[in-house]
């Protein structure tokens, strides 16, 4: 039987390699047929060699052989020989396989549980970031439901506020136009006025020199009226020392006028009593007289003064 690896390593190229390792006196191994081939692998090769081996008995000759008697003893030693080196071959191909077998599955477990594992993490990432991205989506979906409810609003307010500036353009061109019709009237203006201000200017020439005649008139008057106030303050200081020398005097002729105030008041009491006392004595007089008829003549009696 032969087998075909999926490889491309054919039986015959493993029987071949196997005969070339007993043409040079070596026992065939898998690791030594896999160095003479340069290629295949231990699982593929091992079931081959084991065909190889299977099939040696029958490519010797040695089954005619044993049925006519059996074969001589130096063919029975080397067949012996053979024999062992192909049992101990397939115990150690045997083991061998099953080792590598072994450590692959091992490798095989630790790199699916690896697997598993960087899996699980992957899994859970991705459901973290698919969670991360549903909520960004929802986030960016409300930022841009807010975006395109802000745009309308804006829209609305552009507008509004287009419509306010064509308004507010037509209304300046008015204010231009007045504007300019304002500064053409207002240069006639200044036109007039500079006309009119020379005019008064000219006929004002005259006035302001004799008024800057009438101007330097009054500062010499003035001058003259400041020396005549200094004569005049001058004057009133010494008044005023005189004033306070009259009003010593005057203090001092008022106490004499008082007393003499009293005196004359004392001398005019004396002087009613006096009268009264004349005028009874004459009342008296009167009345004694025997002749009525003869009026005398009474004499004013004058208070002395």
């Amino acid at each position: 039987m032969n087998l075909k690896s999926s490889r491309g390593v054919q039986q015959h190229e493993v029987n071949a390699a196997a005969d070339t390792l007993i043409a040079q006196g070596v026992r065939p191994t898998i690791e030594r047929v896999r160095g003479q081939l340069g290629r295949g692998s231990p699982n593929t090769v091992a079931p081959m060699l084991d065909t190889w081996f299977a099939g040696l008995a029958g490519r010797l000759g040695l089954d005619a052989g044993l049925e006519e008697g059996g074969p001589p003893p130096e063919v029975r030693q080397l067949l012996g020989q053979l024999w062992s080196a192909a049992v101990d071959a397939g115990e150690h191909r045997a083991g061998a396989a099953l080792s590598a077998q072994h450590g692959q599955l091992q490798a095989d477990q630790q790199a699916l549980a690896a697997a598993r594992q960087n899996l699980a993490a992957q899994e859970a990432a991705l459901a973290e970031k698919a969670a991360g991205i549903d909520q960004a989506l929802q986030l960016a979906k409300r930022q841009l439901d807010e975006r395109n409810a802000e745009m309308t609003q804006l829209r609305s307010e552009l507008s509004a506020a287009m419509a306010d500036l064509t308004r507010a353009r037509s209304s300046l061109a008015g204010v231009v136009q007045e504007r300019d019709a304002d500064r053409q009237a207002f240069a006639e203006q200044q036109r007039v006025h500079a006309a009119e201000r020379q005019r008064i200017e000219e006929r004002t020439g005259g006035t302001e020199r004799r008024l800057l005649e009438d101007v330097d008139r009054n500062r010499q008057d003035a001058k003259a009226a400041r020396g005549a106030l200094a004569d005049a303050q001058r004057l009133q200081e010494g008044l005023r020392e005189k004033v306070e020398a009259l009003t010593v005097r005057d203090h001092d002729a008022r106490v004499e006028i008082a007393a003499l105030t009293e005196r004359l008041a004392a001398a005019s009491l004396r002087e009613s009593d006096l009268l009264q006392a004349l005028q009874a004595h004459q009342d008296a007089a009167k009345a004694h007289r025997t002749k009525p008829a003869v009026k005398t003549k009474r004499a004013s009696v004058r208070p002395a003064r």
